[in-house]
């Protein structure tokens, strides 16, 4: 009997040991199941940092665009301006120049048919007085006929000459009103470069060069 107790004790003894190993074993796994775990989590917040901030980076460098964009499109819409004003006043001096070109057309025909009638009453003046068929009121009255021919010519005359300066006085006028008005944009430019933005006809401390429409031709 006490074999058989000896026996069950050692038996007890044994399949305790084997427990208790299988415990140590056991802990063991699950210590390396939460260091595993640990790193995996370690691992996912650095990706996670990492990806916040390249979505940080890649925000700005929207962000960035989209400013950078918003002040390309108000240069490009104060360029436009800027050109529509210049064509606005090529226009307006267009018009002026073919108004004056209509007038000054009209004032030749009249010019022209004036200087033909003078021309036919000088001829009957001189065909009357070498032939002394026509009475002196008869010649009076050709000679007043052209001395209002001849007064009428000279005021068609100064008329075209009149023309002729009001046109290049208007060329005169809108040139330099162009030529002030681009030296103020130069000046904007300028204020807008020193702030770092850079202007539309300066950039990079360089004048651009613009071309200028044609000027209408007389």
């Amino acid at each position: 009997m006490k074999i058989v107790i000896a026996i069950l004790i050692v038996a007890l003894g044994v399949l305790g040991l084997m427990y208790y190993q299988q415990g140590q074993d056991t802990q063991k796994q699950l210590e390396a199941a939460r260091e595993e775990a640990r790193a995996a989590a370690a691992e996912v917040a650095t990706v996670k940092t990492q990806t916040t901030a390249h979505i940080t980076d890649l925000q700005q460098s929207v962000t960035s665009l989209d400013a950078e964009k918003v002040k390309s499109e108000a240069r490009v819409g104060e360029l436009q301006q800027r050109l529509a004003a210049v064509e606005r006043d090529l226009q307006d001096e267009k018009t002026k120049l073919t108004d004056l070109e209509t007038q000054k057309g009209n004032v030749q025909a009249q010019l022209s048919t004036v200087s033909d009638q003078l021309a036919s009453v000088k001829q009957q003046l001189t065909t009357l007085q070498r032939t002394h068929q026509a009475t002196e009121a008869e010649l009076g009255t050709l000679h007043e006929r052209e001395e209002a021919l001849q007064l009428e010519k000279a005021s068609l005359e100064r008329q075209l000459n009149d023309l002729d300066a009001l046109k290049n006085q208007i060329r005169l006028v809108k040139r330099q009103l162009r030529e002030k008005k681009i030296a103020e944009w130069k000046h904007q430019d300028q204020l807008a470069a020193a702030k770092g933005n850079n202007g539309l006809l300066l950039k990079n401390g360089q004048w651009q060069t613009a071309v200028v429409p044609t000027r209408p031709s007389s």
